[in-house]
């Protein structure tokens, strides 16, 4: 018989992260589900990694050929059969436990989509120029109230299509029924089909179901380290010599985003106007496509860059070009948008506040927790304080 849950890890050339995410799957306390790994051809020892596992249920598969990173998780989306998929990047990890909870939620709410917020974990690879306050060896825990909300579909999409997401998201902290991936796949040409997979797959899913429940509490930890694309997103000057060493998640691929740069602007913004683009996504287009918040947001995000010495002069001339061209006067649905994304976001605030729990952020090396499976334990932990609520 099929399994309920299939775990999706594509995976290239980082074999010492990728078996912690494995392992954290085969060590969750519901064991009706399959793990996936699709593994984009690595040539650095991935193959001796998995010919460790014989469990039954570690299924091995490669795309035909070396492929960009969005054809990868569309490959390994391919193979599975269970009931439910849950993305799982080969850089993190599932809480102990996590199944379960979603299993649960599944049949408390009868969702075909759900999702969770995520810890972040910040290992001693992780540059020691960290922005905005991150650090090496350290947990981001994040906050919730515990409970299981429905999230409807305004409420989710406004604040993300103005650019100011309220919820977390990762591709590692969802699970959506493989029916509806399918139907999203046949109507859009794929699921995961843009750089900024999640920021894609999210809208078009949500123009076929009319809501997503959120389940208020970590069951994923998000990992952090040198190898991470992340740490591009994060804005890391590691230097061109380190950056070509990191598997980023550009990798053969063109970004489609109005001004050509790696940032993590251009992963929100090419995949939610590529949705709004397609036939399929017509209904996403009242949403409106705010430019001018593009603009605005990118340009914040090369002036750091360029403070901290990465030569973005010719991405900053590439924005004046384009931005001289946009209208000072705001479209009529994204000035709609923006405001209603501010309303969605206070509705969701006082939704979650009975129970929550703040975010907090932990000192790994004053805990003694030295990897991913070590902050899955110590996030299950901290998750018990969540029961009852």
């Amino acid at each position: 018989m099929a399994p309920f849950f299939s775990i999706l890890i594509p995976t290239f050339n980082r074999f010492d992260l990728l078996q912690e995410a494995i392992d954290s799957a085969l060590a969750q306390d519901f064991e009706d589900f399959e793990v996936i790994v699709s593994d984009n051809w690595s040539a650095d020892g991935t193959d001796e990694v998995l010919k460790k596992y014989t469990d039954p249920r570690v299924i091995v598969t490669r795309p035909s050929h070396h492929v960009g990173m969005p054809f990868n998780w569309e490959h390994a989306r391919t193979q599975a059969t269970g009931k439910y998929l849950v993305p799982l990047a080969d850089d993190d990890a599932l809480v102990f436990g996590a199944l379960t909870r979603f299993k649960t939620a599944i049949d408390r709410t009868g969702s075909s989509f759900l999702f969770c917020p995520y810890a972040e974990y910040f290992d001693d690879t992780f540059p020691k120029q960290g922005t905005s306050g991150r650090k090496a060896n350290t947990i981001v825990l994040s906050g919730g109230c515990g409970r299981d909300i429905k999230i409807g579909r305004d409420e989710y999409l406004s604040p993300l299509y103005a650019l100011t997401p309220y919820f977390h998201q990762h591709p590692s902290s969802y699970v959506i029924e493989r029916s509806v991936c399918d139907k999203v796949a046949a109507r859009f040409g794929g699921l995961f089909v843009s750089q900024g997979v999640e920021f894609f797959s999210w809208p078009a899913i949500l123009t076929m179901v009319d809501h997503v429940t959120l389940i208020d509490m970590p069951l994923a930890v998000v990992g952090r380290t040198a190898k991470s694309g992340g740490v591009q997103a994060f804005l890391e000057n590691l230097g061109s010599d380190e950056l070509a060493k990191v598997h980023n998640s550009w990798d053969n691929e063109v970004i489609s985003a109005p001004v050509k740069a790696k940032v993590s602007i251009n992963l929100i913004a090419e995949a939610l106007w590529r949705a709004q683009d397609l036939p399929a996504g017509a209904s996403l287009r009242r949403y409106g496509r705010d430019e001018q918040g593009y603009a605005a947001m990118l340009r914040k995000e090369l002036v750091y860059r360029r403070g901290i010495g990465t030569d973005v002069d010719r991405e900053i001339s590439d924005l004046d070009a384009w931005s001289a061209d946009l209208s000072e006067k705001l479209d009529p649905l994204v000035k709609r948008n923006r405001m209603m994304a501010k309303v969605w976001a206070k509705v969701s605030h006082v939704r979650r506040v009975r129970g929550y729990v703040k975010a907090r952020v932990i000192d790994c090396e004053a805990e003694g927790i030295r990897n991913a499976l070590d902050v899955c334990k110590f996030v299950e932990e901290s998750n018990r304080q969540y029961a009852g609520r």
